[in-house]
């Protein structure tokens, strides 16, 4: 990270920060590693509305975005990629954009968020 402060102070430019979970990374399809942890052979879209698998993933931004939030390099947060309905994991017949909707209004509350 202060490579990336170095960067913002001499150039003025801000990041996006991906906040990955360092073992549910999310290169590896972190959605969807949250629902097998959770709820093995479920459906992709667990990952919106599954309270416990939510629990968790705010409980790791919980811990995150704290340490970051003040610093001046950072613009916002990516917390997702390509938020479907399916993944890896199949979807369930009730997921649709509106589900996806209700998550990212649920995770980001006031903060600058992207979804790539």
């Amino acid at each position: 990270m202060s490579f990336l402060e170095d960067i913002s102070r001499m150039t003025m430019v801000r990041a996006l920060v991906s906040p990955c979970h360092p073992v549910l990374r999310c290169s590896l399809g972190g959605m969807d590693l949250y629902v097998q942890a959770f709820h093995s052979g479920g459906t992709h879209d667990l990952f919106y509305t599954d309270p416990t698998i939510i629990k968790a993933f705010k409980n790791y931004l919980s811990h995150v975005i704290p340490r970051y939030a003040h610093n001046p390099a950072v613009l916002g947060w990516e917390l997702g990629n390509d938020l479907r309905c399916s993944s890896t994991f199949p979807a369930s017949s009730t997921c649709n954009t509106t589900v996806i909707s209700k998550w990212v209004a649920d995770i980001c509350e006031r903060s600058i968020s992207h979804f790539g």
